[in-house]
């Protein structure tokens, strides 16, 4: 038979066996991770924890360390700082790496003005639909002429993704517009001369001097640089348009 021995502890006695103790709840955060492209890899401390846009919760509070990587892109590494709950946003844009990633992404274009012509890398692109147009990775030329002028930017597409293209002029009276406009519409045809490099201007006591395609202009002996930069097209010479508003002293485009 077997003895089953028990132990009884007097009334008052401390027991043998201590308590468990109540763990206190560490204060933690989170991060919510995005990049450009999208769909890269993302460590946190060493940890995966997924593909762009991704959340994580319970860290710890203070600093983080974060490195995102991507096919055809840089590997990127940055200390981010966690505080007690609070979800920190967190956003890197990546850089095309010595190999970089081919493919097709696409574009649309918003907002466009009726009427106005639309090309990319010289090339006509058809108005409607506005989009989204295939187009190969890398970095473009987006030109629109219409009532408004003509306005060149570069854009970029990355593989998998769409690009919005706004076309929205700024006001005329900035010099951050990125709108040229053909000098005939607002100069006399003897106030400036072009060759195939550079331009000159000599018209109601100003001298300006540039070439093309710097947004580089020399004027009355300044250095003023300007969104829109001055082209050639057809033979035709446009500059941008705040210039060519101080020059002529003409807020709106000659009728």
């Amino acid at each position: 038979m077997t003895a089953v021995v028990s132990a009884v502890t007097p009334a008052g006695a401390p027991s043998s066996t201590p308590a468990p103790e109540s763990s206190a709840t560490l204060p933690s955060g989170g991060a919510y991770v995005t990049t450009l492209p999208t769909d890269a890899e993302v460590w946190i401390d060493g940890t995966y924890v997924g593909r762009s846009p991704v959340l994580t919760a319970a860290l710890s509070i203070g600093s983080h360390t974060v490195t995102v990587t991507k096919s055809g892109w840089q590997l990127h590494e940055e200390a981010i700082a966690i505080d007690a709950d609070h979800i920190a946003l967190v956003s890197f844009q990546l850089q095309v790496g010595p190999h970089p990633a081919r493919g097709d992404g696409s574009y649309v274009l918003d907002g466009l003005p009726p009427g106005a012509n639309v090309s990319v890398d010289g090339v006509k692109v058809p108005q409607a639909p506005g989009g989204p147009h295939t187009l190969a990775s890398g970095t473009h030329q987006l030109s629109v002429t219409g009532h408004e002028g003509l306005m060149n930017e570069t854009f970029l597409i990355v593989p998998g993704m769409t690009t919005h293209l706004i076309v929205r002029p700024a006001p005329r009276h900035e010099k951050s517009s990125g709108v040229v406009a053909l000098v005939d519409d607002y100069l006399p045809e003897e106030a400036y001369s072009v060759d195939e490099t550079h331009f000159q201007i000599h018209y109601s006591g100003h001298n300006v001097s540039g070439s093309l395609g710097d947004a580089n202009v020399n004027f009355d002996g300044t250095n003023v640089r300007y969104a829109g930069v001055p082209v050639q097209i057809d033979g035709r010479l446009y500059l941008p348009l705040a210039l060519l508003g101080t020059l002529s002293g003409q807020t709106t485009k000659s009728k």
